[in-house]
């Protein structure tokens, strides 16, 4: 998000200015950046089956002393976080999930009528770990997930994409 505003304000800035130059360039790199996002859609929405659209709603984290600490604070002041799930390749793409960089990707179970779909990213070399469940046998279009970043549980939805 602050990628583009800043391309924004070098686009809007170079107009005003009548910088040839400065315009071509802000306008070219826009393209590349909005390139890559379509590029990254359309690469979940024509895998065989289908994907997720999710939004996260809650954070906790654990203290030094083992319990869960609600982030309230991530409700009010925080624009609402969203994610990509491709079911197929398990392909995760967003701001808070982003499995872009794991050196391995599992997914533990595909999720039917009765199963969660449940999903593994494996990060080095420090190894960490990334887990994802998305509650498929849930009736309607919202299913609730729960997944594991960085020492912080998330839940929320996700909305079934084709």
């Amino acid at each position: 998000m602050v990628r583009s505003a800043v391309l924004l304000e070098g686009l809007f800035m170079c107009v005003f200015r009548l910088k040839t130059g400065c315009c071509v360039r802000y306008l070219m790199i826009g393209l590349v950046w909005v390139g890559l996002i379509q590029g990254a859609w359309a690469a979940i929405q024509e895998s065989e089956g289908k994907g997720y659209r999710c939004t996260i709603m809650d954070l906790s984290r654990t203290t030094d002393k083992g319990f869960f600490v609600k982030q309230f604070l991530y409700r009010v002041n925080v624009r609402p976080q969203t994610f990509w799930v491709d079911r197929n390749q398990g392909l995760v793409r967003g701001d808070v999930f982003d499995n872009v960089n794991a050196q391995e990707i599992r997914i533990i179970d595909r999720g039917s009528e009765q199963q969660a779909f449940k999903l593994l990213s494996v990060f080095g070399p420090m190894m960490t770990i990334d887990y994802l469940q998305i509650k498929e046998y849930k009736e309607g279009a919202q299913k609730p997930f729960t997944g594991m970043s960085q020492g912080k549980a998330f839940s929320g939805l996700c909305q079934v994409v084709r």
